[in-house]
């Protein structure tokens, strides 16, 4: 039989000793005990009376609960006395069963030891488990990654994916014809074509012979990428790609675009109207000026994937693909239905 059953067997032995009543004074064992002994159980008896007290103070809306634990933490009190006085015990029936108790408190005690440490063998199983797991996944992904390199891509590399200004030289590169210039894809007019088609503007535009241009200054703003034809058509395109629009910043550069368009002979009002601007930012938010146009990074991303298709140079196409890949990775961010409303 178990330490732990054979205490639970002496449960009515238990019950004696607990409701055992201390010797009142004047039995013969309280005879035997000396001054200091009395005094010991003096000073326990104003203890016992100090730790009532308190606890009436917590409870003093309740009488009977406080005369109940007084009753009770005065019988314990009475209880340790008669164990913790010196020489032979007078209660050996007494000490026998508080032995009990600490040996099985001990036996409890040794039991949840040892399911503890049974419960964090089978974590630490468990969680070896996993980390094989984890480590057979990985070599898998490896292996395969030794002969596709999917996660390679050129504009990473080079720490250039958040950089405004590169991919404000790539969409250039895209929209120009001109093989001296920006467009040495030598594709001519595919991906202004595409552009043409992808925000709805008029297809003749890229019958005209026009230019593509960066960082053009006006007298109130600096636009970063113009697309234009003398007395056809003037395109300015705003990026943004972690920056927030400055102080009226849209608002200036409209005003420049008028301006610039009226030089060039271009329509500003009517029907015939062909100025146009583009606010490009990763998620196609809004900008404060309400004519320019709302124009997303995921727009120009299945541009290019169509470009990708088309063009011929397996250079380009390679271009094209990593580059579609990099902005889709670090550029494109879905825009939320709140953004959409306001805009």
């Amino acid at each position: 039989m178990s330490n732990a059953n054979r205490f639970v067997d002496d449960e009515q032995d238990m019950r004696d000793f607990w409701t055992f009543t201390p010797p009142k004074d004047g039995d013969d064992e309280d005879e035997e005990e000396d001054e200091d002994t009395d005094k010991q159980e003096g000073d326990g008896e104003n203890t016992s009376e100090a730790h009532a007290s308190m606890r009436q103070e917590d409870t003093h809306d309740c009488p009977e609960v406080v005369c109940l634990q007084a009753s009770l933490y005065e019988d314990l009190l009475g209880r340790f006395r008669i164990l913790s006085r010196p020489g032979p015990s007078s209660r050996p029936h007494q000490t026998a069963l508080f032995s009990k108790l600490i040996e099985a408190y001990g036996a409890y005690r040794l039991r949840d030891d040892l399911a503890e440490g049974k419960s964090d063998s089978l974590a630490r199983e468990a969680f070896s488990g996993i980390l094989c797991g984890l480590q057979s996944a990985y070599d898998t992904w490896r292996r395969r990654q030794a002969s596709v390199a999917e996660d390679f891509n050129i504009l990473e590399v080079m720490r250039i994916t958040s950089k405004e200004v590169y991919h404000s030289m790539v969409l250039a590169w895209l929209l120009d014809h001109d093989l001296r210039r920006y467009g040495t894809h030598a594709q001519g007019k595919l991906g202004f074509e595409l552009f043409l088609d992808a925000v709805r503007l008029p297809m003749c535009y890229a019958e005209a012979d026009y230019w593509v241009r960066r960082e053009v200054a006006g007298d109130e703003s600096r636009v970063d990428i113009e697309i234009g034809a003398r007395g056809a058509f003037l395109i300015h395109v705003e990026n943004k790609i972690r920056a927030p629009e400055g102080k009226m910043q849209t608002r200036r550069e409209w005003t420049d675009l008028t301006r610039r368009a009226a030089t060039l002979g271009v329509e500003i009002n009517g029907p015939r109207r062909a100025i146009h601007a583009f606010f490009l930012t990763p998620e196609g938010r809004s900008a404060e000026n309400p004519t320019f146009a709302q124009l997303s990074w995921a727009t120009v991303a299945s541009i290019l994937e169509a470009f990708a298709q088309k063009a011929l140079p397996p250079d380009v196409r390679l271009f094209s693909a990593h580059y579609v890949r990099a902005l889709r990775t670090f550029v494109v961010r879905e825009q939320r239905p709140e953004e959409n409303e306001d805009g």
